[in-house]
């Protein structure tokens, strides 16, 4: 167990060691995203600022970090893959991404991985792709809170929003209940769900099964292993 931790705290740490930030928008002085990867270097942040950008097939073979703030699209023009990340320890956040590429000889993504080790995906939302993350060849990967909505779903989504929607704790627990029934799977509460998958995931680290349940108690996951 000691050993696993000093792995994660490694892991955790090479994203902590951030360089310069290059931002991206249409009035500063780097206007693409493919122009601030060129300019990168390891460890640099990446921020991309409200905006449309219609680019595809951005090749990163560098170890940065791609933050979109709130309002950043990227438009692939629905002609192949978006991202294409080819590096270690890298991490992609906050982007709304669209108009993949499809192809049925070809694997088009928004965002595709390969041979990497040590990254992390999360809060990215994807509309109308052909694949929404593709990962070959990689380990040490973390990927969450993560949508890909369709456009009916996001309408009804931004309605809820706007008009103060609440859902009870009682609704969430029988929609719960409904949908693990739906699979086959015996309901026994809300909380033996998180028990459920860390025991069916024992082979993974402790620490990084609590953190992809949102937990910021990473010893949570091996308590729920106990008896195993």
């Amino acid at each position: 167990m000691k050993r696993s931790c000093l792995i994660f705290f490694a892991f955790i740490s090479a994203f902590s060691l951030y360089g310069k930030e290059i931002e991206v928008c249409s009035s500063c002085e780097v206007k693409t995203i493919k122009e601030a990867v060129a300019l990168s270097q390891d460890g640099d942040v990446i921020l991309i600022k409200a905006g449309v950008y219609q680019e595809h097939d951005i090749l990163v073979e560098k170890s940065i970090h791609i933050k979109g703030l709130n309002g950043s699209i990227v438009d692939g023009e629905n002609k192949e893959t978006i991202f294409r990340f080819s590096t270690d320890n890298f991490s992609v956040s906050g982007l709304e991404i669209i108009n993949v590429g499809r192809s049925y000889t070809k694997d088009f993504a928004a965002i595709l991985v390969s041979k990497s080790d040590g990254f992390i995906i999360e809060n990215n939302v994807f509309k109308h792709v052909f694949f929404g993350i593709l990962v070959e060849k990689s380990k040490n990967g973390l990927n969450y809170t993560t949508a890909s909505l369709s456009d009916e779903t996001a309408q009804r989504v931004a309605e809820a929003i706007s008009n103060q929607y609440t859902i009870s704790y009682g609704e969430y627990r029988g929609s719960l209940k409904e949908a693990v029934e739906s699979t086959g799977q015996e309901w026994k509460g809300t909380h033996s769900i998180r028990w459920d998958y860390v025991r069916n995931n024992r082979d993974v680290d402790p620490a990084l099964l609590s953190l992809s349940l949102g937990h910021s108690r990473f010893g949570v996951s091996s308590h729920y292993m106990k008896g195993i």
